[in-house]
């Protein structure tokens, strides 16, 4: 039996409204084909998109605005927005004045 589907179901049974978030980083491992679109269907509720993270940081806002819109391999509802995570330099010290922006973005 697979650990996770096995231990998520445990988490279940005793916290039913518990918000699972599997953390997959880069995009290779989210979606189309990766580890995240796996572990979405082992049981978590939904995974980083550091994709949208990524398109903040480099202020091109055709690329935000074309993620926002829609990707069609990326399943919307079940992916979590940041802008920032241990990871990564701290938004603030990042975005700068841009920070809200940024996170009026994620928050999308």
């Amino acid at each position: 039996e697979e650990f996770w589907p096995w231990a998520l179901a445990r988490v279940r049974q005793r916290h039913p409204d518990f918000a699972l978030l599997a953390e997959c980083y880069e995009y290779e491992q989210i979606f189309p084909a990766g580890t995240g679109r796996l572990l979405l269907e082992q049981g978590f509720d939904c995974v980083y998109d550091k994709v949208l993270y990524d398109r903040l940081v480099s202020g091109h806002m055709d690329d935000l605005r074309g993620h926002i819109a829609g990707d069609a391999e990326l399943p919307r509802g079940r992916l979590c927005h940041f802008t920032e995570n241990h990871d990564e330099e701290r938004a603030a010290a990042h975005f700068g004045a841009r920070a809200t922006a940024a996170a009026a973005a994620a928050l999308t």
